[in-house]
């Protein structure tokens, strides 16, 4: 027995002998580029051993590309060395069904009554999706779960369902070259990526309202927006979980100036009303699974929030139309959220795509963006949760105190609210 017990330890010596030879220089490289530091030799080993089978499959991978058998390329990356079900412990959405928001005000029993049971919502959703549903139809499915106040009535059949009639028809879009997205952002192994698209979607609407790109603090919704007392990035959420935070009130989103992000929990909300970016009014949720919707939303509104699975090869892309027919498009497999800013045909693989900001930083994918696969019945559930902000332009209140402007406040619907008391006391 202890014969065997020595052979083994002097098999594992050599081979992780080998290992470090082998590739020492090279994994060295990898881990000084993407900052990596393991617990002891063993953990370095089990990540280098990651490291080199995903090496195996990406070369594989890209051998069929070269081929004209795949539509995309895979890169090796920051997630390379970690195990699929790890990633996605530490970086996907996390399925949160109830959530509340964080206000002094407010007692348990209100808080309760604002709980909104996201998933049976959009079971109902899309049951109904695929028959001949009414906005009406929709609009009472929204009632049901307690949407009514945040959906004022001038929005109800203009946004909640979307009607492909009289929709302007492009080829292609892309809302970056219009001045609506904002710079690419790593939410590193903070699980809040349904804010990332609830700040990239609102940040457009505003910039398209107000002719101005604000970047908005995605801190302020891992803060601020609280789950049965859980807060931050163990607790996900849906985007429009995030809207309903913003719009609450007429409160606001902070500016990423007044309120940096710092990927991890701060465990209390730092909201100033008098640092707020952007408003919102209302928000709208397209027909679940319709990619002719998404499509029109994405073409006449801007960048649109959207929610899907992320499968294992997503992890590694690189560049090219991502089409991976075995992902799942039903709402209980969705566990990642981006923004859909945009749309087109590859002109290499002739495929439809959707163009998506991801929040996993620009040394991800191809420079942090991927072309989801388009009209491919709606592939990995692009169009299963598709939602947008909608804004009403802020008007800036200004006084003169002595030869001095201030900014006082700004209205935004029949919302006021001010930022400078000593101003407005001045001049009274």
């Amino acid at each position: 027995m202890m014969k065997l017990i020595l052979l083994f330890c002097t098999l594992f010596a050599l081979s992780y002998s080998r290992v470090t030879k082998i590739n020492s220089l090279e994994w060295t490289q990898y881990k000084l580029k993407h900052g990596k530091v393991y617990y002891d030799s063993y953990d370095d080993l089990n990540h280098y051993n990651r490291y080199n089978d995903v090496k195996q499959e990406i070369a594989e991978h890209n051998r069929r590309y070269s081929e004209g058998k795949e539509s995309y390329l895979m890169a090796i990356n920051k997630y390379s060395d970690v195990d699929i079900s790890q990633f996605k412990g530490y970086i996907y959405h996390k399925h949160n069904d109830d959530i509340n928001y964080a206000d002094s005000e407010d007692n348990e029993l209100t808080r309760r009554k604002r709980r909104v049971n996201i998933r049976d919502f959009y079971r109902k959703t899309q049951d109904n999706a695929n028959s001949q549903m009414s906005p009406k139809d929709l609009l009472n499915i929204f009632e049901n779960y307690g949407f009514e106040s945040y959906l004022s009535h001038e929005h109800h059949n203009k946004t909640i369902v979307h009607k492909t009639t009289g929709a302007r028809a492009h080829e292609s879009v892309d809302w970056r070259t219009k001045g609506l997205v904002g710079r690419v952002r790593d939410q590193e192994s903070c699980g809040s990526c349904w804010a990332h698209s609830a700040v990239g979607a609102l940040e457009g609407q505003h910039a398209k309202a107000t002719g101005k790109l604000v970047e908005l603090s995605v801190q302020n919704l891992v803060d601020c927006t609280v789950d049965k007392g859980v807060t931050g990035c163990d607790a996900g959420g849906w985007p429009y979980q995030a809207y309903k935070y913003i719009i609450r009130k007429g409160r606001g989103i902070d500016t990423e100036a007044s309120y940096p992000t710092i990927n991890r929990d701060n465990y209390k909300c730092l909201f100033n009303r008098s640092t707020i970016g952007a408003t919102a009014s209302a928000f709208a949720v397209l027909t679940p699974g319709d990619e002719e919707a998404l499509k029109n939303a994405v073409t006449n509104i801007g960048p649109i929030s959207v929610c899907m699975e992320v499968a294992a090869p997503f992890v590694y892309y690189g560049s090219g139309v991502f089409d991976y027919p075995d992902c799942d498009s039903a709402f209980e497999t969705i566990n990642h959220c981006m923004l859909a800013v945009g749309y087109g045909t590859d002109s290499k693989s002739g495929k439809d795509y959707w163009l998506v900001k991801n929040s996993m930083g620009i040394d991800w994918g191809d420079q942090g963006y991927i072309k989801m696969v388009r009209n491919k019945h709606n592939q990995c559930g692009i169009s299963t949760m598709a939602s947008y902000p909608v804004v009403t332009p802020m008007l800036n209140m200004m006084a003169r105190v002595g030869n001095t402007r201030h900014l006082i406040g700004f209205s935004c619907g029949n919302q006021f609210v001010m930022t400078k008391r000593t101003a407005l006391t001045a001049i009274l």
